[in-house]
């Protein structure tokens, strides 16, 4: 029977069945998503909008909340890139890339890392520190790279960043590239993919 906590079970995170690429809630979020492509195909801006935004919901249902990390981290790579990019000093832009680097490795480390040399510490110094027991967020490492890629390719000028925030989003969260690897350069992603961003579902297959 159809009711609208059935509804909220299904379309809320749900962290003892966080969605994954191989559950049965792929399939459906999978359908609408292409549905809601081919409704936009026609337009670059339209479909930019679509994978960024199922992307992030996915993220969602996999992790929950922390996907404001992957909020978070766009906001500070895209302000950060634009004024290394707009910075004519060396030393202002390197240390922006410095800092972009702390931001990026600091939340890696503080989610992957911290428990495990927590638990280092108490069984060395027979310390009683309690253990964070944080969530690892899906992708963490995946958009850690990313945003560290992309910056270190504007620094170096092989790049021009983006001055869209939705775009650098979009790069960030591209859900179909999850699977690439630990990361992949922004000169890949720009200005190629939102140009060639594919019309039908060809590339999904």
């Amino acid at each position: 029977m159809f009711t609208l906590d059935n509804l909220l079970k299904q379309v809320l995170y749900n962290p003892e069945e966080p969605a994954l690429f191989n559950s049965a809630f792929f399939i459906f979020f999978f359908a609408a998503f292409l549905v809601c492509y081919q409704a936009v195909s026609n337009s670059i801006r339209g479909r930019v909008w679509v994978f960024t935004l199922f992307s992030l919901y996915f993220f969602y249902k996999a992790c929950g909340w922390y996907v404001g990390l992957v909020i978070v981290a766009a906001v500070v790579d895209f302000f950060l890139s634009n004024a290394i990019h707009r910075s004519e000093k060396q030393r202002t832009r390197k240390s922006l890339l410095i800092f972009s680097i702390i931001i990026n490795l600091g939340l890696l480390f503080l989610f992957k890392y911290t428990d495990f040399f927590i638990g280092v510490y108490n069984e060395v110094a027979q310390g009683h520190v309690p253990l964070l027991k944080l969530i690892l967020p899906i992708g963490i490492s995946f958009y850690t790279f990313e945003n560290l890629s992309y910056t270190i390719d504007v620094y170096r000028k092989e790049i021009t960043p983006v001055t869209n925030f939705l775009d650098y989003v979009f790069f960030l969260s591209f859900l179909s590239q999850v699977d690439d690897g630990p990361y992949r350069t922004g000169c890949r992603l720009y200005p190629a993919d939102l140009q060639t961003l594919p019309c039908g579902c060809g590339r999904f297959g």
